[in-house]
Parts: C-alpha cells; sequence; structure tokens
C-alpha cells in the first residue's frame, strides 16, 4: 500500500509530508501556502500564532525582532526535536480525544505552549538561530538560584520563559544555556522534574481519600497514561505504587 502523504505548497516550493516529514509555515505570508491532501490522508494541524511566537523569540534575545521570522519548512520528525514534537502532539490528541483535560489546565496547556515554542526557536533552523547560538554573557550562580527558586515557589502556576527572563533579569537563551550548565537540565525540564517531585511528595502524604489522579491532575498532569510512564521512568515505580506505600505504613501505625 502507497504512503499516504499530503503536499504543502507555494508559488515556488512544495514539500511532501508524511509520518517522517512535517512542514512547518512561517508566520508571515501564509496565505501563498495550499494544502492538498490525497485520498484517505489523515493531517494534524498545529496553528501558534505570530504574536505568541515573535514574544518568545524576544524573551529569548534579549531584544525585539526587526525582521519577520522565517522558519526552514520541514521538519524530520524521526529525529530530535522534531521526534519528541510528534511524540508530544500524539499525546495531547489523545488527552483531548479522552476527555479534554489538557484543556482545562492552565498549567498544563502553559507546558504544552511553552514546550513546542522554545523548542522550534532553540532546535529548528530559522533566521534568528545564529543569534540563539551566540554565547551570552557570562551570569553569576546567583542568577541560576534566582530561577530555580521562582520556579520552586510557582510550581502550581504556569511559568514562561518570559516569565524567568523577567525574575532573574537574563536573557532566555544565556539562562537557557547557564541553567543547563549547573542543573543538567533546561528551565523548562527542571519544571517539570520540580512537579514530580511535588507529584510524589503528594502521594507519600495523601490522605485515605486521595487518587493519583486527582494530585497528578492538581500539579498539571492531564494526560495519565504519560505521567505513569514518566514518574516510573523518574523514581522507579509507579505512582500508584508510591500511594500504596503510605497507605501500608497507615495500617501499620
Amino acid at each position: 500500500m502507497a504512503r499516504r502523504t499530503y503536499l504543502v505548497a507555494d508559488a515556488s516550493s512544495s514539500v511532501i509530508c508524511d509520518t517522517r516529514r512535517a512542514a512547518l509555515l512561517s508566520p508571515t505570508r501564509t496565505d501563498f501556502y495550499r494544502v492538498r491532501s490525497s485520498t484517505g490522508c489523515g493531517r494534524l494541524s498545529l496553528s501558534l500564532t505570530q504574536a505568541n511566537l515573535v514574544e518568545q523569540l524576544g524573551s529569548l534575545l534579549d531584544e525585539s525582532p526587526t525582521v519577520p521570522l522565517q522558519f526552514a519548512s520541514t521538519i524530520d520528525l524521526t529525529q530530535g526535536y522534531g521526534r519528541s514534537l510528534a511524540r508530544y502532539l500524539r499525546t495531547a490528541v489523545e488527552d483531548l480525544q479522552q476527555d479534554g483535560s489538557l484543556l482545562s489546565s492552565p498549567t498544563a496547556m502553559s507546558a504544552f505552549e511553552q514546550f513546542v515554542m522554545t523548542g522550534l526557536l532553540l532546535s529548528h533552523p530559522h533566521n534568528y538561530s545564529t543569534r540563539l547560538r551566540r554565547a551570552g554573557k557570562p551570569i553569576a550562580p546567583r542568577d541560576v538560584r534566582r530561577a530555580i527558586d521562582f520556579i520552586e515557589a510557582r510550581l502550581d502556576q504556569p511559568i514562561s520563559v518570559a516569565d524567568l527572563v523577567e525574575a532573574t533579569g537574563v536573557a532566555g537563551r544565556t539562562l537557557f544555556m547557564h541553567f543547563k550548565a549547573v542543573t543538567g537540565v533546561s528551565p523548562m525540564r527542571y519544571v517539570c522534574n520540580a512537579r514530580l517531585r511535588q507529584v510524589r511528595q503528594a502521594l507519600l502524604e495523601a490522605g485515605p481519600e486521595a487518587s493519583v489522579t486527582s494530585i497528578a491532575t492538581d500539579a498539571g498532569f492531564t494526560h495519565l497514561g504519560r505521567f505513569s510512564i514518566v514518574y516510573r521512568r523518574r523514581f522507579g515505580e509507579s505512582p500508584s505504587d508510591t500511594l500504596q506505600i503510605r497507605r501500608r505504613a497507615r495500617l501499620r501505625s
């Protein structure tokens, strides 16, 4: 059976998309693009507003962009950021098909938007990539500490790159670089790990009526299947196992 594809084209170029490659339309002149789907082809489209992307880019650069943002037109979905993006989008679609809890959680929606926009700007080629890769000014360890303290104090709230830039006074690209050098992970990954620690602590302190679902949802994890996988990978046991530890301890006391 032939692989199902669809075509994204403008006056001078075209991209054939399938499960291994996706097309990316830059936030300018989108009226010139046309999409033609082959018979029986399924298609998933994700839209980001130009204003949000430009604002995110400005936070990373610590200056307002001066020319329109233009991305490379294709994304390889088999490796790197493209692979992570495809997996993340499939998880989001599954969530929306089940109960749409992603849309009802501001924390989860913020994490989703930050992952997509930051990943695109830092990992996918565009006309500002060179400027983003330039080494920023050295920052003091206290600046990284300030970012960590800001994150830890707001785990129950949406956290964006712009929030971290404002809290530390450090450009996003510079903060990302030095934050990872100090902690071993990006700021957004640190947020996820911190929320996982928060969930574990809540499970260990949970009352008799508490459930994994309610505790995980309160922390912004809406896709429970994916959450359980990440939790087990992080702590070596399932969330329900952790909750049972607490319940067994309560019975013995």
